[in-house]
């Protein structure tokens, strides 16, 4: 998305090189494993969203899909890994089945694999349309369900894969989206893409190869 962006001014000499996953530490556990390694119930269907909590980011179309899952279901809760934005309007995470703490590198992988499904609620705007998030690579490396929206190259990524893929903004959408993915259970495939294209060392062998073309000109 980025490269097509810029395609106008600058056509030669771009090359691609997408975030990636370190698959030595991001990698799927069993469930109930995770979760008593968190101290999270086992009984409870877990939402979960990994990084920075921001109206950007969508995190609060979230909170609001998940007051609404609330009135359909009693046993779910939403873990919300990260830290929440000083924004001019707070997101208001003040709710008895929404838990947020900060974890680091080894915390995320465990919530991930604790997490029945995990999402990336993205508004559309110029940063997520044009960027590429670490956690998307983290979720599918997992092979935990995953419901996004549809922006920028998450969506192209995503299609086709059993994952689920909704219109950004859309809380009610969002919310069908994440009942869809209860049940699954781990998505077959999704880590063996991650591994083929978007490891830190399939990255490194990228960018060593662009660098060595550029500099046969």
């Amino acid at each position: 998305a980025l490269r097509d962006k810029i395609s106008p001014v600058r056509r030669k000499n771009i090359h691609v090189i997408q975030n990636g996953v370190n698959t030595k530490l991001f990698k799927p556990v069993p469930k109930i494993f995770a979760r008593k390694k968190l101290g999270l119930p086992t009984n409870k269907k877990i939402i979960a969203y990994a990084g920075s909590l921001q109206r950007d980011q969508g995190v609060h179309i979230l909170v609001k899909a998940f007051k609404l899952l609330q009135k359909r279901h009693t046993d779910i809760m939403l873990f919300l890994a990260g830290t929440l934005s000083k924004d001019k309007k707070p997101i208001d995470i003040n709710n008895s089945g929404i838990v947020n703490k900060n974890l680091d590198q080894e915390g995320v992988n465990l919530v991930i694999n604790a997490a029945d499904v995990v999402v990336m609620p993205n508004q559309a705007n110029e940063f997520t349309k044009y960027c590429f998030h670490y956690k998307l690579a983290e979720y599918m490396a997992c092979e935990t369900p995953i419901v996004a929206t549809r922006v920028g190259d998450v969506g192209k990524i995503l299609e086709g894969t059993g994952h689920e893929l909704c219109e950004p903004g859309n809380a009610e959408e969002l919310a069908k989206k994440i009942e869809l993915s209860f049940g699954k259970g781990k998505i077959r495939g999704s880590r063996d893409k991650i591994m083929k294209n978007n490891t830190w060392d399939e990255i490194a062998k990228k960018l060593d190869l662009a660098i060595k073309q550029e500099l046969k000109k």
